[in-house]
């Protein structure tokens, strides 16, 4: 499978629109039958309803299920666990 990258950076632009969403990168998996996953990290995602945006905002833009998409939180620079 192939990651394209020029495609995440098109919808990395427009999560980043989404109130709250923050600084966003997004990696969309795909093959020669069309994308088969997403990951979208996101500043805002560790908020519940930014993240259900994001997630509904990836579903729709790509045309995928829900279970293709995950949504994860980015770690604040510096945070130490």
């Amino acid at each position: 499978s192939v990651a394209s990258r020029g495609l995440g950076d098109v919808y990395k632009r427009q999560l980043s629109d989404i109130r709250g969403a923050g600084e966003v990168t997004v990696f969309i998996n795909e093959d020669e039958e069309g994308v088969r996953g997403v990951l979208v990290v996101a500043e805002g995602a560790g908020d519940l309803a930014v993240q259900t945006e994001l997630l509904r905002a990836a579903m729709t833009a790509l045309d995928v299920p829900a279970a293709s998409v995950e949504v994860f939180a980015r770690s604040a620079q510096g945070e130490t666990d």
